[in-house]
Formats: C-alpha cells, sequence, structure tokens
C-alpha cells in the first residue's frame, strides 16, 4: 500500500469574538484542544544544553567555591570585631542553612516565572548581601548581609542551575549533571587562596567587594539558561501582572511546604534512622570546611596555607564525586556500605587530625581524604534514600531530610563547636566532636539492615 499525503491549504479564517474574550476560529472546543495538544520539545540531549551545563557548571563554582571558603575570613572577622568564635560561626551557619531552607521558595518562583529570571534575581540578591556587609560595623549585621541575604540569593540561583540541566537531557543527564557539579570542587580550591589573597591585599572589605563582582558574573551565566519553548497551535500572551504572579508563587510555596512536610514519612523507621544519620552528619561535617584555615594559623602556618587546605579539600571533593559517577553503577558495588563507610572513615580520620598538628605535609592529606570522602558521600545520598522508600515518596522524603539535616544541623554545627573552642581554646577539641558526630551518623545507619531483616520476617507468612 502507497502512502499519500495531501496538503490542504490553509482557510482564512478570522477568529471570533465571544463576549470580553477573542478565541481562534472554531470557537472554545478549538482554543481548548490547542491547550490539550501542547506539548513540551524533546529534550535535545546536546547543542545549546552544553551551554545550559557551562552555565550551571560555574553558578557551583561561585556558590561553592564562597560558601566553602568561609573559613578563609573567619580569621579576619574574629579580629576585625573581636568577636568570639561562636558568635562568628553563626555568620556561615546562617548562610548555608538558608542556602537549603530557600528551596521551597525557589522552586515556587521557577515555577511562576522561569529559571532562568529566578537565577539571575538570586545573583543579584547575593551581590547586593556582598557589598552591604562592607559597611558592617557590628557582627550581627552580618548576620543579616552575608548570612541571610547571600544565602537566600544564592538559593534562589542554585536551584535553577539544577533544574535547568535537568530539561535540556535525558539520554546524557547523568553525564551534563556531572560536569556541572563538578564546579563545587573547582569552586572551592580556587576560590580559597583568592579569598585570602585578595584579604592581603585589600583587606576583608575590598575582598568582598571583588569577590561581589565575581558573584555578579552569575547574570550572564544564568542568562544561558534559556527554557526550551513549547509546541503549541497557537502561542498566547501571558498578560498575568506581577502581582498575580507573585501570588501564585506564594500559593505555590505553601503547597510545596505543606506536601515537604508530609510527617507520615517518620511512621517509616528506615526513614527516621536516614534523617539521624544527615543530621548527625550535617553538624559535624562543615567543622573541618570552616575551622581548617584558623587552626592552621594557631598552629604558625601563614594564612595562604591554611588557604589551601581547603583547596585541597575542594578538589579531591570533585575527584570523590567523579569516582561514584564512574563505579556507583557497577554490580559489584554495595552503594549502601560504600555511603556508611565514607562517613566512618571521615569521622575517624577527623577526630584524630590532631595528629597531624605542626606536620603540614600531614594535615593536607587529611584535607584530601575528608574532601574525598565527603564527595562520595553527597554523590549517594539520593541514590540511598531512593533504596529506603518509595520512589513516589522520593522527592517529598528527600527534600524532608535536608531540612532536617541540612537546613536544621548545619545552623547549629558551626557556633556549636565554636562555643567548644571558645571554652576550651582548643580547635583539637572542636574536630574532636565533629568527628565523633561523624562516627554516630555511620553507626546509626547499620541499624537500616537490621530493619530489613526484621521486615522480611514479618512479612514472611507463617508456614
Amino acid at each position: 500500500m502507497t502512502s499519500v499525503e495531501i496538503e490542504l491549504e490553509p482557510l482564512n479564517e478570522q477568529p471570533q469574538e465571544t463576549g470580553n474574550e477573542t478565541v481562534p476560529s472554531g470557537g472554545p472546543v478549538a482554543a481548548a484542544e490547542d491547550v490539550a495538544n501542547t506539548e513540551p520539545v524533546p529534550r535535545p540531549d546536546g547543542g545549546w544544553g552544553w551551554l545550559v551545563v557551562l552555565g550551571s557548571f560555574m553558578n557551583h563554582v561561585v556558590i561553592d567555591g564562597t560558601a566553602f571558603s568561609i573559613g578563609v575570613i573567619y580569621v579576619e572577622l574574629i579580629d576585625y570585631f573581636g568577636a568570639s568564635t561562636a558568635d562568628t560561626a553563626w555568620i556561615g551557619a546562617i548562610q548555608y542553612a538558608m542556602v537549603n531552607l530557600a528551596g521551597p521558595v525557589a522552586e515556587a518562583l521557577c515555577k511562576t516565572f522561569t529559571p532562568r529570571t529566578i537565577g539571575m534575581i538570586g545573583t543579584v540578591i547575593a551581590a547586593i548581601g556582598f557589598i552591604l556587609s562592607m559597611f558592617a560595623t557590628q557582627i550581627w549585621q552580618l548576620y543579616i548581609t552575608f548570612g541571610f541575604l547571600t544565602g537566600f540569593g544564592f538559593g534562589l540561583k542554585f536551584l535553577p542551575s539544577i533544574v535547568c540541566v535537568h530539561e535540556y537531557f535525558e539520554k546524557r543527564q547523568s553525564l551534563a549533571m556531572g560536569i556541572a557539579v563538578c564546579g563545587t570542587g573547582v569552586g572551592t580550591f580556587a576560590f580559597a587562596p583568592l579569598s585570602e589573597y585578595l584579604i592581603e591585599i585589600y583587606g576583608w572589605q575590598g575582598a568582598l567587594l571583588i569577590e561581589s563582582a565575581i558573584i555578579l558574573h552569575g547574570v550572564a551565566f544564568s542568562a544561558l539558561f534559556v527554557p526550551l519553548e513549547k509546541k503549541s497551535r497557537e502561542t498566547r500572551e501571558d498578560e498575568a501582572s506581577l502581582i498575580s504572579k507573585l501570588k501564585a508563587a506564594w500559593k505555590i510555596t505553601k503547597e510545596l511546604i505543606v506536601e515537604m512536610m508530609d510527617f507520615r514519612l517518620f511512621k517509616n523507621p528506615k526513614f527516621d534512622v536516614y534523617c539521624v544519620c544527615m543530621f548527625l552528619f550535617a553538624v559535624g561535617y562543615v567543622v573541618p570546611m570552616t575551622y581548617l584555615p584558623e587552626r592552621a594559623v594557631k598552629q604558625g602556618y601563614s594564612p595562604r596555607e591554611g588557604a589551601w587546605l581547603v583547596s585541597v579539600l575542594g578538589i579531591l571533593n570533585m575527584l570523590g564525586r567523579i569516582f561514584v559517577a564512574g563505579v556507583g553503577d557497577r554490580k559489584c558495588v554495595n552503594r549502601f556500605w560504600m555511603f556508611t563507610i565514607c562517613i566512618l572513615i571521615s569521622g575517624v580520620i577527623t577526630g584524630g587530625s590532631f595528629l597531624a598538628n605542626y606536620i603540614y605535609w600531614l594535615q593536607m592529606t587529611y584535607s584530601g581524604c575528608y574532601g574525598f570522602m565527603i564527595g562520595i558521600f553527597i554523590s549517594l545520598e539520593s541514590v540511598v534514600l531512593r533504596d529506603l522508600i518509595s520512589l513516589e515518596n522520593l522527592t517529598k522524603g528527600y527534600g524532608l531530610a535536608i531540612f532536617v539535616g541540612y537546613g536544621i544541623g548545619s545552623l547549629v554545627a558551626t557556633p556549636f563547636t565554636g562555643w567548644i573552642f571558645d571554652v576550651t581554646q582548643n580547635y583539637d577539641n572542636s574536630f574532636l566532636v565533629s568527628g565523633g558526630l561523624l562516627v554516630a551518623s555511620a553507626l546509626s545507619m547499620v541499624l537500616i539492615p537490621c530493619l530489613k531483616r526484621c521486615d522480611a520476617r514479618t512479612e514472611t507468612p507463617a508456614n
């Protein structure tokens, strides 16, 4: 049978008016069909998508580079304001918590506007936070500018950097995301010595001004997140006002928070254990990244040598993520035990890091090993959770775990360990507590196989 294509000449139909609304020829039914036939364009798996990956990579460089190298500036802030270590630590704690807690707001705004727009707005807010921090005369003012404002801006900027990569890639999604998140390691590696150099030349205020200019480059990077157009027989102009869009965003935010706070998930004991693990991990793991430079300075090393410890941590963190991408899907690899053992090792070496005091190459070795283990852990977070709860609960389950862990845990982590230093005047005690929390996090995960065996026995019918 031969197929025959018949082309019909388009009719010169004019739009029909119904009341106060103009609809296409064919009436309201045709208009409804236009909406029903609206379909997303297939993901291209390349093309402009690689520029989207570039934009996401550079945003990760800036966001995580500035966040993880904050320990470099701590030394200057403590001396300048004469504040305690615990009081100064609240700056980074608030910033890091806001990056994670801003997720529902960022998601709602991305749905109401576009990820491209929200990424650019978040960039400007973060840069304003840096600039305003220059004029702080008291430490609490930095809680608002450098902590809350900058953290919220980074939170708005972070989500679009993830969403847009998923939008452009399907078959090559793992490769694209792997390249994008490598910006974390590159940023940590580059920003720590850069921040120290700028502080040495221009002071901490001048360093913040220059870094705010670097952050503003995120406007150009986020501009690469061009949304994929949708196929439709008719393109309609969105006439919604800014106020109505903001109201819609607020409504979506409330719905997302309600959905995320689905406490019924806590009826699953395995999920409870996972949340405990995440909380203990979050309280423990930020301590080395925050206090490594200052501890090195206290031991007589230069601030630049202290900054390089964070750089080594960052680059090995990136290699850890690449390692998981290469071996994580192999059948011979048990991802649960890889996840647990990495936390255990990071805790043991952190608690015992005092043995490397005054031996710089050993401190570099510790920083690298710690960064590598943390890179593996972070890459496996959602994968391990997916094996514990149903796939349909993964999104809200991961959101709830992030809230409990990184949201609440990171908010108390550095102030708590900073208070320990203020009391004992020894950072080794803070690292010892951090290591103990990481070991406890790993040991809590050992309960999950026991719970699985109990579930299996319960489900097995009695003979």
